[in-house]
């Protein structure tokens, strides 16, 4: 009888042990700690009497001036697995595209309603072309017999642009803004400039702000004595200069601007050290300087995001507010003809098939969704000529290559919002 009992009292006790294991909480995991991102360092800029822009030597600071800090950045995350993809059918391309008479486009710029143009066939005559009737007007033509116009940029008040002679002397070229009320032009009489070559300059238009580099070449035209970056305002014609250096060693390349935010390129001589990315506040005039050690090229910017290509074939995006960096290193598509570039809050880049079934895709990145949409077409009738973003409408050109009827530009543009909702995205 006591065995009994024992053995009753030993059950009840494994018992209430096994429903006391199955009601203990699990305590979550701790999330891993990820390393932070270096590279980027800070500059205090010395004060000045201009309110409005800053004249800094970068490379002879006083001694009692702060030395830049290493700051953080954040890593993100990579590529999004989210894709849309759109496909363009003939109803769509009736409807949206509109057929120009010229040949090829050759360079062009966007604003609001009007598309600043030169073709192919005609490279050395800037046309405007109204986007809504499609009335178009020769506004500029080359001062040289067989010169170019290229380097198109605008705005709502100005058309800039680089008239160079005929294709392959890019030694002899002056550059022009146009107004675009009076139609006049007014010469671009850079200071201090010396070095005619066209690859070596770079050129920005916002506000009413024209914003190039300038290099200063030695007496004996070899090497550079000085690079700069020069704040040309378009208005009372006054000239400011924003970054310079007076080291032969390193040279200002390509600069990009997107509304307050000044990127430029500064690339050494030397090429054992790299490319240094000069970040420029244009309203706080604060300077901090990016070392990224997978830059390859390509530099673009969308406040507050800059964008380059990297060593490994993908794009490196960083957000110049918060640090943070983030790396696409998958796309849907499988090559680019240019690298992606940032456009209204979108990374966008293309590619036309030669072989095969052919086609055109563009591509697109949302910056705030972190989302991949495409558009594209299959066919080898059609390739596909620089789109890009403005006001949310998607612009680009398709050129019919078939040999049957010859060769035919249309001009095609749609919103992004309608690109959204043909996708089915949320």
């Amino acid at each position: 009888m006591m065995f009994k009992r024992i053995l009753f009292l030993f059950s009840i006790l494994i018992l209430l042990t096994t429903f006391a294991c199955k009601t203990i909480p699990e305590l979550p995991a701790q999330p891993e700690q990820s390393e932070p991102i270096a590279g980027i360092q800070d500059s205090d800029i010395p004060a000045t009497d201009d309110e409005d822009l800053v004249d800094i030597d970068l490379e002879h600071k006083d001694d009692d001036e702060p030395e830049t800090q290493a700051e953080e950045t954040t890593p993100e995350q990579a590529t999004p697995s989210i894709r849309f993809m759109v496909e363009f059918t003939d109803e769509r391309m009736h409807q949206y595209c509109h057929h120009l008479p010229l040949a090829n486009a050759h360079d062009y710029a966007i604003t609001d309603d009007e598309l600043y143009i030169t073709f192919s066939d005609a490279p050395g005559t800037l046309y405007e072309i109204d986007l809504d009737d499609f009335e178009r007007k020769q506004i500029a033509r080359s001062e040289y017999p067989n010169g170019i116009i290229t380097n198109i940029l605008a705005d709502d008040d100005w058309v800039f642009y680089i008239d160079a002679m005929e294709p392959g002397n890019r030694f002899d070229w002056n550059a022009y803004v146009l107004d675009l009320d009076t139609l006049q032009k007014h010469a671009i009489a850079e200071p201090e400039r010396t070095e005619k070559a066209i690859e070596l300059r770079s050129f920005a238009l916002e506000d009413d702000v024209l914003y190039f580099n300038v290099l200063t070449q030695n007496e004996n035209q070899e090497g550079f004595q000085k690079s700069a970056i020069v704040a040309f305002d378009l208005e009372d014609g006054a000239y400011s200069t924003l970054l310079s250096t007076d080291s032969g060693d390193a040279v200002f390349t390509r600069l990009v601007v997107s509304d307050d935010l000044l990127v430029a390129e500064k690339s050494s001589m030397q090429k054992e050290k790299g490319v240094e990315l000069y970040i420029y506040d244009l309203e706080d005039h604060d300077l901090s300087i990016l070392s990224p050690a997978d830059y390859v090229g390509f530099l673009s910017a969308d406040e507050p995001w800059i964008s380059w290509a990297n060593t490994t074939g993908g794009l490196s995006l960083y957000n110049a507010e918060t640090g943070a960096q983030r790396n696409l290193t998958e796309s849907p598509i499988d090559f680019l003809d240019a690298s992606m570039t940032l456009h209204d809050d979108f990374a966008l880049g293309y590619y036309t098939v030669q072989a095969g079934n052919g086609g055109w895709v563009i591509v697109f990145y949302d910056l705030d969704g972190a989302r991949f949409l495409s558009l594209g077409r299959e066919g080898l009738e059609y390739r596909v000529i620089n789109p890009i973003v403005d006001s949310d409408e998607l612009h680009w050109f398709l050129e019919n290559v078939s040999l049957d009827t010859g060769p035919q530009v249309y001009h095609c543009e749609v919103e992004i919002d309608e690109l959204e909702s043909w996708a089915g995205m949320p």
